[in-house]
């Protein structure tokens, strides 16, 4: 009786921890443990641009109102392209959206969240994810897992260049399928100010993992990615 009662406890435990299926699972994730996943690739521009359109349909937002600070990123890229006119014709919809605001992440983060309540009302066996900024800590985890080596070498012969496409540039991709992971641009972590890494303005000695940088305004080489729990509400 008392073995029975204890494979029933260890069965509850078990099913309280089953991980969404496949379907329910969003593109573009890795899984890194049992019931997490991180972003494989930066949030892009047409990434941004899709909320920057829901927010303005369903939320009743100005159009303008997440806009990334092109001036900015124009000055961080050494660039004088007309980079708000790119951004409309798509032009920047592959590379890693640059030149946002940390309290904006937060809404784009509240935003996916809404998302996957929605999605869950059709799934009677739902096992949500839940989107937030990785702590730093997620880098010391990784590297216990030995998922992220060898680091990526792209970019380190074109510093102060701009971010380069996050996908098709099979050389930054590691082991675990995460894609410029260790360079391309800074991410930002939940906590304000400190962005993970290094970016395509520091060579691979200053990117490894465990590294952060201070920022204080929106810039051209901090952008963000985003980390999932498997959560039951």
């Amino acid at each position: 009786m008392i073995r029975f009662g204890l494979f029933s406890l260890l069965l509850l435990l078990a099913s309280s921890f089953v991980e969404p299926s496949k379907k329910q699972i969003p593109a573009h994730f890795v899984r890194i443990s049992f019931y997490r996943y991180l972003q494989q690739h930066e949030t892009t521009f047409k990434e941004w641009k899709t909320f920057m359109n829901y927010m303005t349909v369903n939320k009743g937002d100005r159009e303008d109102r997440y806009l990334p600070n092109f001036e900015q990123i124009a000055l961080d890229w050494k660039t004088k392209r007309n980079l708000n006119e790119m951004f409309e014709k798509g032009q920047l919809d592959s590379l890693p959206v640059v030149g946002i605001r940390y309290e904006d992440v937060l809404r784009y983060i509240n935003y996916k969240n809404e998302l996957d309540l929605v999605a869950q009302k059709t799934e009677s066996d739902f096992k949500r994810l839940k989107y937030f900024l990785p702590t730093p800590e997620i880098d010391t985890l990784l590297g216990k897992l030995g998922t992220l080596l060898p680091p990526t070498k792209v970019q380190k012969a074109t510093p102060n260049a701009f971010p380069v496409l996050p996908v098709s540039h099979s050389s930054g991709k590691t082991k675990s399928g995460i894609y410029f992971y260790h360079q391309n641009v800074a991410e930002m972590s939940e906590i304000k100010g400190i962005a993970l890494r290094g970016s395509y303005k520091t060579g691979l000695k200053d990117a490894g993992l465990g590294s952060t940088q201070n920022y204080y305004v929106p810039s051209g080489f901090i952008g963000f990615r985003l980390w999932a729990e498997v959560v039951e509400e």
